[in-house]
């Protein structure tokens, strides 16, 4: 039996059926690698998108910060020259003070009588403060002293002298600050 078969694929219609099998194997090898070139091709075809789409996303990200770099920075220069230009006001508005108060010798009593009421106005805020602060401390200091260090009810009073000095500081530091000009 292998004779024969021997036989078989050694003659003519061997050949051929070798030659078929060969040439079909060689196709299917040369679909194969076809295949996988596609295959590598597509691939690298999505990796190119992929890399294109990463460059898109790194340059929007480096365009919006160098937006809000901008941003930032017209902020600033716009805060500087607002505050340029309330000191300006203000400084205007000093020199123009001044120059009212000066109108001419014969004004000196309203020129003085403006410049007292300036000086008073500037240290209203500082005197009241000290005055409040002192006024807190003392008491405190009065009542220990009195009583000796043995006060009846210690904690009660303690607790209104305390009461009463966070109140009159929270007063004066609101006023101080509340009495700011406003910057919009």
């Amino acid at each position: 039996m292998i004779e024969a078969l021997l036989t078989i694929l050694g003659g003519a219609t061997g050949g051929g059926i070798i030659g078929l099998l060969g040439t079909g194997i060689q196709a299917m090898l040369r679909w194969g690698e076809a295949k996988q070139a596609a295959a590598r091709e597509i691939e690298l075809r999505r990796l190119d998108i992929e890399e294109k789409r990463l460059e898109i996303e790194q340059a929007e990200k480096l365009a919006a910060v160098q937006l809000e770099t901008a941003r930032m920075q017209a902020g600033a220069a716009q805060a500087a020259a607002e505050t340029t230009a309330d000191r300006d006001i203000q400084l205007a508005s000093y020199a123009n003070d001044r120059a009212a108060y000066g109108i001419g010798p014969q004004h000196w009593l309203p020129a003085m009588l403006l410049g007292f009421v300036d000086v008073v106005r500037g240290l209203m805020r500082p005197a009241i403060t000290v005055y409040t602060l002192g006024l807190m401390t003392w008491i405190g200091v009065t009542m220990h002293a009195v009583s000796g260090g043995n006060i009846p009810n210690a904690a009660d009073l303690w607790t209104q002298v305390v009461s009463g000095i966070i109140s009159l500081t929270s007063t004066t530091v609101t006023w101080w600050f509340g009495s700011r000009q406003i910057r919009g």
